[in-house]
């Protein structure tokens, strides 16, 4: 649906509960890019607990191990990491569908030793939690303004 030059959308990747960005998937083979210059970008939100003053041993992990082949098995783009009260965000902005890109890390030996050193601080947030793909949130709404709206200020 288009409204005053925006497109709403709803384009998200259900089975992984990544968003996607918009574009236009009816070309043969799919889109690769959103335009000639901005590569498609997959996101996975990734939702625990994280222990009282635990950012500082958290982020020391992750960039130890953003150092080593790890990110780039799982196609890892960036990583952003987000505290509220006990409630830990973690953001990947992944080349795969976030489940793809989760799935082909776990089977790497540095994922399961990242995973050991968070034990201590980071915690399901689900008590069903069984793999992470249970701590991956769903996206249910996705915007992105119609191409040749953007505000160029």
């Amino acid at each position: 649906m288009t409204t005053e030059g925006h497109r709403w959308s709803e384009i998200c990747d259900h089975e992984s509960g990544a968003a996607e960005p918009a574009v236009d998937h009816s070309g043969a083979g799919g889109a690769t890019e959103i335009g000639p210059e901005i590569p498609i970008v997959h996101r996975t939100l990734i939702i625990a607990k994280i222990a009282p003053d635990a950012e500082r041993q958290v982020a020391s992990i992750f960039a130890e191990s953003d150092q080593t082949s790890l990110p780039r098995i799982a196609g890892v783009r960036r990583r952003s990491l987000y505290r509220l009260d006990d409630l830990y965000v973690h953001l990947l902005e992944t080349s795969d569908q976030g489940v793809a890109a989760v799935e082909r890390a776990r089977s790497h030996a540095e994922f399961a030793r990242v995973s050991e050193r968070l034990r201590p601080y980071i915690t399901p947030y689900l008590a069903t939690w069984q793999s992470p793909r249970d701590a991956q949130a769903h996206c249910f709404y996705d915007w992105v303004p119609a191409a040749g709206t953007e505000d160029p200020a």
